[in-house]
This record gives C-alpha cells, structure tokens and sequence, in this order.
C-alpha cells in the first residue's frame, strides 16, 4: 500500500543521487534509465556497486521511458535548457503516485 509506494520512492531518489555521486567519484557520466510501466530500472555504465533497480511488488514507474544522465561534476546533461528546469520521475501503485524532481544545473533531488 502506502507504505511500500514512500519506500519505492525513497529509494529512487536515493539511486539518483547514487548515480551522480557514482559519476562525480569516478569522472564519468553515469546514466540512469527509466522505462514506463516497468517494475526495474538499470545504471550505465553498470558497477557491482549499483542498487538493484528493482521496485517492490505492485509499484512502476508511470512517468514516460527516460534515462536521467550525470556528469563528471553531478550536473545531468540529459536535462536541456530551456525549458526544462528539471524531470520528475514518478512512481505509482494502488492507484497512488508519488514524484521525485531532479532541478536542472544542479541535479538536486527534491522528495516531497
């Protein structure tokens, strides 16, 4: 119920910012995607170190097929501007939602 779609959520935001920290340590631009509809989602370049990418029974993510990119500096390039000032990656179940935002420039994950 509620309780598994808030951890669903936590944990995509806490694998976002996994994801840019992971590029910033290694100077790389790490990438990770989204696919709609789908219960798991996937790092590029793929470490052992990633997360499991796998959300719990009965939560996908409903925000359209997208793959959110970082750079050496923990900026995501993937974010154009304008008009875009940041991408919401959002996770449903049981007829709830919940969003994360990922503000442009900075990359900042913001969880209600």
């Amino acid at each position: 119920g509620v309780a598994s779609l808030e951890g669903a959520a936590q944990m995509v935001a806490s694998d976002i910012r996994y994801a840019q920290e992971y590029a910033m340590a290694n100077r790389v631009s790490k990438q990770i995607n989204f696919t709609q509809n789908s219960s798991v989602y996937t790092f590029n370049p793929t470490s052992n170190l990633d997360p499991s990418g796998q959300l719990p029974p009965g939560v996908t993510i409903s925000s359209s097929t997208y793959t959110l990119t970082f750079n050496s500096l923990g900026e995501p390039t993937s974010i154009v501007y304008p008009p875009d000032l940041y991408v919401d990656v959002i996770v449903s179940g049981g007829g709830l939602s919940k969003t994360i935002r990922v503000l442009n420039f900075t990359g900042k994950v913001l969880f209600p």
